[in-house]
């Protein structure tokens, strides 16, 4: 038998266990403890003398509970079968929300069309839930095509995963388009491009789509060593502000005008859309809500539309308002039988035809190779035009080989240098 004094102690322990718990569970009922409060949690541990002791558990700090989640999120990708090789934007950005000082982590992320993302977000959600406290994770379809993932902590925003199926528009939208080419044009050698000649520099300009939701990456594009043009969606959240700011730092800016493409519904291609369905009145009154959204615009390309653009009748009423404000068209040519910058020339519009996409396939080698090619074309027929879009990955490779196309010579301009 224990002494006297021991068994006391042990009874005492015991009731103060009690009284614990009881005010835990009366702080729950009656609403003064959330049930998931940062306050950590009540445990009853086992000392050497036999007794019973209440300990409280706390989270993990801050720091090493974004750190984990950013740990458990990798492990989820790689598990569901992506690899670095998908991130074509993979960026943090030192944040300070009170006393606290963390990374936050902004990533988009190339995924096949038949990737289930739903997937990813059932491990992640249940991997993370065991593994660590206080955290949320929501989700939302954006588009057709895109699906982004929202980690808080604490109610901090800390992560952000954006899915998207970036390269489905046209089989042949990639197809590199020269000024100067055979009849039978899907058969250029692109090692012995024609050649013209041509005065004063080989010119490229570069058309970044998409301007709008993803302001972190639309806003490192300040950062390259040449200017480039920047096309802003319609309705987008960030779009007006990042027109004024291109505007302010000497940028052109463009409308990016949302058109039907073949694939339509099934990929839609957003607020402000033109279909082929629609009749002139709406067609137009579209068109001119659209050139309202967007401060400071010298021009209009088209976003998707491989179906609209195939139309001559319907690119007539959508250029009509186009040319009323002597804003000029590029045909972003997301399919090979696009009629829209012959039917521009023929409406009177300066116009131009994009000549290749920087980052059909968004990868680092991808882009660069097409950059580099960009300046090829720039260098035999006199100029080029690439399109590309808000990827890291993207502005990684302007980054990287500006420098060098700009010291063989090749000017970087805006596309208005460009139209005709």
């Amino acid at each position: 038998m224990r002494p006297a004094g021991q068994r006391f102690g042990i009874a005492m322990s015991g009731f103060v266990l009690f009284l614990a718990l009881s005010t835990l569970v009366l702080s729950v009922v009656t609403g003064h403890l959330a049930p998931n409060a940062n306050l950590g949690a009540l445990a009853a541990t086992a000392g050497d003398d036999g007794t019973e002791r209440v300990k409280q558990t706390k989270p993990a700090p801050f720091v090493d509970r974004v750190e984990r989640v950013t740990e458990i999120a990798n492990s989820c990708f790689f598990e569901e079968g992506l690899s670095t090789h998908h991130f074509i934007t993979n960026y943090s950005a030192p944040r300070t929300v009170g006393h606290l000082n963390y990374d936050y982590l902004y990533r988009e992320i190339w995924v096949p069309e038949d990737f289930r993302v739903d997937s990813v977000l059932k491990r992640l959600r249940n991997e993370v839930g065991q593994k660590v406290q206080n955290v949320t994770i929501a989700h939302v379809n954006l588009d057709a095509k895109t699906i982004r993932l929202m980690v808080d902590i604490d109610g901090i925003k800390t992560h952000r995963f954006l899915f998207t199926k970036a390269t489905k528009e046209a089989p042949d939208g990639a197809r590199v388009l020269l000024s100067y080419v055979p009849d039978d044009n899907r058969r250029i050698d692109i090692d012995a491009i024609p050649k013209v000649k041509y005065r004063g520099a080989p010119r490229v300009a570069i058309i970044i789509d998409d301007i709008g939701y993803r302001e972190a990456v639309d806003r490192l594009f300040f950062n390259l060593p040449a200017k480039i043009t920047f096309s802003v969606l319609p309705f987008s959240p960030t779009g007006v502000k990042l027109a004024k700011h291109a505007h302010d730092s000497g940028y052109e800016v463009m409308l990016h005008m949302p058109m039907e493409p073949i694939s339509y519904p099934e990929n839609d291609p957003g607020k402000g859309k033109l279909l082929v369905s629609m009749n002139q009145q709406t067609i137009q009154s579209t068109v001119e809500t659209n050139l309202k959204q967007v401060p400071y615009i010298v021009g209009v390309n088209n976003h998707m539309g491989s179906a609209f653009t195939a139309d001559a009748a319907k690119m007539r009423m959508a250029l009509a308002p186009i040319k009323a404000r002597n804003l000029f068209f590029v045909d972003s040519v997301t399919i090979g039988n696009s009629v829209a910058y012959a039917t521009a020339r023929q409406q009177g519009l300066r116009a131009a035809a994009r000549n290749l996409f920087l980052d059909y396939r968004p990868d680092y080698e991808t882009i660069c190779r097409q950059v580099e090619l960009a300046g090829r074309i720039a260098k035999a027929q006199g100029f080029a035009i690439a399109i590309g879009h808000p990827f890291e990955n993207t502005y990684r490779a302007l980054r990287d080989y500006m420098p060098g196309l700009l010291e063989q010579g090749v000017q970087f301009v805006p596309v208005s240098q460009l139209v005709r």
